[in-house]
């Protein structure tokens, strides 16, 4: 999550004031003193270690100035290539990759808003999913609809933690041959289906898909009921991406509310 943090500051392009890169640079500190012997970070202590969790923070540290020859961060890029390699993170992590610019939103599954759209009786409906579930999936479908992108400098990239560069293109996700029928070709067969109608201009009811989604976002961020989307950390997260793109200023009400709720998970401890 600290890692995470960082990186919704650059997305949103939010961390070049003093006061907001001073916390960026002790958050820093804390990834360091979290890292472990073999440059790797995890969930929690004693955890195995977690490929995702460690390119994010290599990015993370990266982006706050630590150079690619330092020695934490020559472990952390060997750990995440003997692990792997940057390709095989999860879903959530390709996410902040592609809304850097350092993966195509091709190597992110297809999240339509218009799941928002879905009659009841149809077998995957929001109704019929658990509540931190649908939080997610409304925030991060505005996003892959939209598909944010903040460039980042020159020498920015992570080119050195991937493996395979074919996958900063498309799903890391294999094709199962032994099981065609399985649930994993399933859902790339789908996946496969939305890019081609989205890159054929083929997205009937996109615009009330948006709109709905952000009107059911909105009805449940309202203070007085709740300390942010869902109450977890991702939601608030995604959703301050996510209104950023569709226009919302960081003036806006919303906004500041959602930054506001995000904030309050902080434990700051001054030195």
């Amino acid at each position: 999550l600290s890692s995470e943090y960082i990186l919704l500051k650059f997305i949103l392009g939010h961390e070049s004031s003093p006061t907001e890169w001073a916390r960026l640079r002790r958050i820093a500190n804390q990834l360091r003193l979290s890292q472990r012997p073999d440059g790797s970070w995890g969930q929690f202590p004693g955890s195995p270690t977690d490929l995702s969790a460690t390119v994010k923070a290599y990015l993370a540290l990266k982006l706050l100035g630590d150079p690619v020859d330092a020695p934490h961060m020559k472990l952390a890029r060997d750990a995440t290539l003997k692990h792997g390699g940057a390709e095989r993170c999860n879903t959530f992590s390709t996410f902040f990759l592609a809304c850097l610019g350092l993966v195509d939103w091709d190597a992110c599954p297809a999240i339509p808003p218009q799941i928002v759209l879905l009659p009841r009786w149809f077998p995957f409906h929001l109704d019929k999913v658990a509540a931190w579930t649908r939080a997610m999936i409304l925030p991060l479908a505005l996003c892959s609809a939209t598909q944010p992108v903040r460039k980042l400098p020159a020498g920015m990239d992570i080119d050195e933690l991937f493996i395979d560069h074919r996958y900063k293109h498309t799903l890391s996700k294999p094709w199962d041959d032994e099981h065609p029928l399985c649930w994993n070709n399933f859902f790339l067969l789908v996946d496969r289906a939305l890019k081609a109608c989205r890159r054929a201009g083929f997205t009937p009811f996109r615009r009330h898909a948006l709109n709905k989604a952000q009107a059911w976002i909105t009805a449940r961020v309202d203070p007085a009921t709740t300390e942010g989307l869902g109450a977890i950390f991702p939601s608030m997260l995604y959703l301050q991406i996510a209104f950023q793109r569709l226009g919302h200023t960081r003036d806006h009400p919303l906004i500041r509310q959602a930054e506001a709720d995000l904030d309050a998970f902080m434990i700051d401890q001054p030195n």
